[in-house]
């Protein structure tokens, strides 16, 4: 879960999943908790670390440009999922992001 509360445009920091699940299924929610926002999900194939450059972000075809809550599974592997803001006036968002493992 990720807290958005402050004025500028922003994105989430990249949460990592393990492509190596299978089968790979991640659940991924972004609530409007209060104010008004547009965002996008975004994912990327590249690894994920501090020593990288930048990451090539896609945005999400399904959970792109939305102004309310909303909901996506993936179910092809990525190497990690982030929020997108691209506009908002004030208030708060929550981002979670729940990868199913096999039992």
């Amino acid at each position: 879960t990720f807290d958005i509360g402050w004025t500028a445009l922003a994105s989430t920091p990249w949460v990592p999943l393990n492509t190596r699940a299978c089968p790979f299924a991640v659940g991924v929610g972004a609530v409007l908790v209060s104010g008004s926002a547009n965002y996008d999900l975004e994912h990327t194939y590249d690894e994920i670390d501090t020593n990288a450059t930048a990451q090539v972000a896609y945005n999400n075809a399904t959970m792109a440009a939305k102004t309310a809550s909303f909901d996506v599974g993936i179910t092809y592997p990525v190497k990690a999922v982030r929020l997108d803001i691209n506009s908002h006036t004030s208030g708060v968002m929550r981002f979670t992001v729940l990868q199913g493992t096999p039992a």
